[in-house]
């Protein structure tokens, strides 16, 4: 009987031990009854975070995840162990599907001189009036070469900011450039659709009379998003000795700082940066007839 006693007593241990481990772990309570098996919770807690491809990322624990956790422990006490099971694989299914497409920019825009250009012209025997110019003139001409890895990404967003400087503008009217704000800010938002995987380029264009009247590109601002609005890539290059290039956070990118946005040029309270429109897509620019399959569909 002692024997037996002592048999009975191992098999209670170790089955006690395995329903700890089995329920637990997570602070789950075993007596509510619940049946979480550790491999499903692998891209959820800990060490298990695994990336897009199911890959090992090899990083602690997201505190936030343990708040999620957390969460969910709470709705398990009070729905029962539907709820939990269904709640945790929502969290794996976010966890592997992540954004819509991974994006990385393989080459920014020039700044400065070397973005203008001038047309290379389409040249007509007779015109009905004649040219007016007889000089070219230089357009500011931006553009972006990224990468998409995704087989098929459905729309990218992408977001321009663009800073000039009047310094730096070819226009002969002396007193009406003084009278301008130092910097003139500029945006647009282009959105591509069905984007194909490999290499592709974006880009925006300034007529030539932004060039004249306002200036050179010094600073430039990208950011791309894909249709949920999440961020997948994004970067800032400066020659202004006041605006920070490659930014750590997108949070501290020029556009996004009221002390440079709003910053006054003098004492009378006049801006610094005047905000203008006329910064175009390129597909809506002459510029849409040089290296068309470089760009996608613009919705």
């Amino acid at each position: 009987e002692h024997l037996v006693l002592v048999a009975l007593l191992h098999i209670a241990l170790l089955g006690g031990l395995a329903l700890e481990l089995r329920g637990g772990l997570f602070g789950v309570g075993v007596a509510l009854g619940l049946d979480v098996d550790l491999p499903d919770l692998a891209g959820v807690v800990g060490h298990g975070l695994v990336d897009a491809d199911g890959g090992d990322l090899h990083e602690a624990g997201d505190p936030g995840l343990a708040r999620a956790l957390d969460g969910l422990q709470g709705a398990a006490e009070v729905d029962g162990p539907l709820a939990l099971d269904v709640a945790v694989g929502a969290a794996v299914e976010d966890e592997e599907e992540g954004p819509d497409a991974k994006v990385k920019i393989d080459q920014f825009p020039r700044l400065g001189r070397a973005s203008t250009i001038s047309f290379p012209g389409i040249d007509a025997p007779t015109t009905l009036n004649g040219r007016v110019f007889t000089k070219p003139r230089q357009w500011i001409v931006l553009e972006a070469k990224y990468t998409t890895f995704d087989q098929l990404v459905e729309q990218l967003t992408f977001t321009w900011h663009v800073l000039l400087d009047s310094k730096t503008a070819t226009t002969k009217d002396k007193e009406a450039l003084a009278k301008r704000a130092p910097y003139s800010y500029f945006t647009q938002t282009v959105t591509y659709v069905n984007i194909p995987r490999g290499s592709h380029a974006a880009s925006v264009c300034l007529h030539p009379s932004y060039f004249e009247q306002y200036g050179e590109p010094k600073a430039v601002g990208l950011v791309i998003t894909d249709s949920k609005g999440n961020v997948l890539a994004g970067d800032c290059e400066s020659e202004i000795q006041k605006i920070q290039s490659h930014p750590k956070s997108l949070d501290d990118a020029f556009w996004n700082k009221s002390d440079i946005m709003n910053a006054k040029a003098n004492a009378d309270g006049d801006p610094m940066i005047e905000r203008r429109q006329g910064l175009q897509d390129r597909s809506k620019t002459v510029w849409s007839l040089v290296n068309p399959n470089d760009y996608e569909l613009v919705q």
